[in-house]
């Protein structure tokens, strides 16, 4: 029987999204100053050579691990506000907000979007205005689905929307019970749906 190795671009593949996700978990579970190219070595069972080889510098790490934290976030949200049922959705959006306090999104997502790179806070910034966008597009096909239409521009609801998700997030990793916040959450959602009319 002959044995197959992965090929090399396979292996390479494999290398660099381990020590990515890594990077990531180190992210959402210590602030972003903890975060070391040995540590994440270390949490990938690799040398720290090999961190250098896939992503050159801690900057090119943490702007990785951001995008792909954002990615994640995207994608998420655009699960959260699928449905036709309003109540349903703003439910799973707020356990949406509380379930990335829990899991370290909120705050390495604000901390990654003040590092002191700007090659950092560019990838944040720029996948910030791509889930912003996502935001918009869901939203303007929830009230289609609802039979709504704006009055104002769902580009500009989903600017809101996306500072209200941030500073809910960091209220709740900061240690403010969910519970207090979510009327506020159910208020937005109120003020929103009072920007429609019928279709």
């Amino acid at each position: 029987m002959v044995r197959r190795t992965a090929k090399p671009e396979q292996k390479r593949q494999e290398a660099s999204a381990g020590i990515l996700r890594a990077a990531v978990d180190q992210l959402l579970a210590a602030p972003v100053t903890k975060v070391t190219l040995e540590s994440v070595a270390t949490a990938a069972g690799c040398a720290k050579g090999l961190v250098h080889y896939h992503f050159k510098t801690k900057d090119g790490l943490l702007s990785a691990a951001a995008e792909r934290i954002w990615e994640d976030r995207t994608a998420a949200w655009n699960v959260a506000l699928q449905g036709s049922d309003p109540r349903a959705v703003i439910g799973a959006a707020w356990s949406l907000i509380a379930g990335e306090a829990d899991r370290g999104v909120s705050a390495a997502s604000a901390a990654l979007g003040m590092e002191s790179s700007n090659v950092v806070v560019r990838t944040v910034n720029t996948a910030r205005l791509r889930l912003i966008s996502q935001l918009g597009q869901d939203l303007d096909a929830l009230f289609r689905r609802m039979e709504l239409r704006p009055s104002v521009p769902t580009g500009e609801i989903a600017l809101l929307m996306m500072a209200v998700i941030d500073g809910r997030g960091l209220q709740v990793a900061s240690g403010t019970s969910p519970d207090t916040l979510e009327p506020a959450w159910h208020t937005l959602w109120a003020g929103v749906l009072s920007l429609t009319r019928a279709a």
